[in-house]
């Protein structure tokens, strides 16, 4: 399965991160009076901790070199080792061999095509295996400055997958199962059926998609106070258990 790309604000925060990282780096080297650029440099720093601030999970910043120069996070448990450890240090000095060359494809990627490079991957950290999901894009503001760095945001992903594989399980359980499945929507519009259902009543996922379960298989012999009874009992939120009598395609 592919990775779960962010969503586009957090992609948009993110690239405003990088924004002004680039114009923090530009104002350093700007040839202004002391003064001017030190308050300058408070209001860039203000900006980019209120943007830091509302991005969730660890923000890295990295230099051209892959070296990382600042850590941010709002979730201490994702800063598995000290800031220490990272400031200053290549990436290959401090992630694992795999990781450290994910990191160097996501540099080159970034830098060949300008659009974010995102990668999902596991790490062993203190309590077992986790599944992060990161995000790069880089920063600067152009010209000699295209390669100025890199922003990093990793977030934590480990009950995502283990969600979407308990997902993939029942699904499989569910179109393996000889009873008949069906899915419907709020509005009991059927979404989805499985091969089962498609067997048994001689309708396929595509004829029975976007009809009323009571469209599709009730019948004049169905006892309607089972039916309403079952119906009223899903609305409240309610396990409704009934049997009906269904029609097939055939009659």
């Amino acid at each position: 399965r592919a990775p779960r790309v962010f969503l586009d604000e957090e992609v948009r925060l993110l690239k405003s991160v990088a924004r002004l990282v680039g114009v923090r780096l530009k104002r350093r080297r700007a040839e202004l009076s002391a003064a001017q650029a030190q308050m300058q440099e408070r209001e860039a720093r203000d900006r980019l901790e209120a943007t830091l601030n509302v991005l969730p999970g660890l923000i890295l910043e990295l230099d051209a070199a892959g070296r990382y120069i600042d850590v941010h996070t709002n979730d201490p448990e994702l800063l598995v080792n000290p800031v220490d450890h990272f400031v200053g240090r290549l990436v290959e000095d401090v992630d694992p061999p795999d990781l450290a060359r994910q990191m160097r494809e996501g540099m080159a990627e970034v830098d060949a095509t300008g659009a974010a490079a995102q990668r999902v991957y596991p790490l062993d950290v203190a309590g077992g295996r986790k599944w992060f999901e990161s995000t790069m894009v880089r920063h600067g503001a152009g010209g000699a400055e295209t390669r100025a760095g890199y922003v990093l945001a990793v977030r934590d992903v480990t009950r995502e997958r283990e969600r979407d594989a308990q997902i993939r399980l029942l699904s499989y359980l569910a179109q393996q199962t000889t009873n008949l499945v069906v899915i419907a929507d709020r509005d009991r519009r059927i979404d989805w059926v499985n091969q089962a259902f498609e067997r048994r009543s001689g309708y396929t996922l595509d004829e029975a998609q976007g009809k009323r379960i009571c469209e599709l298989l009730h019948c004049k012999e169905t006892d309607k106070s089972v039916a309403v009874a079952m119906r009223d009992a899903l609305e409240n939120g309610e396990p409704a258990r009934g049997e009906l009598l269904f029609a097939a395609k055939n009659g």
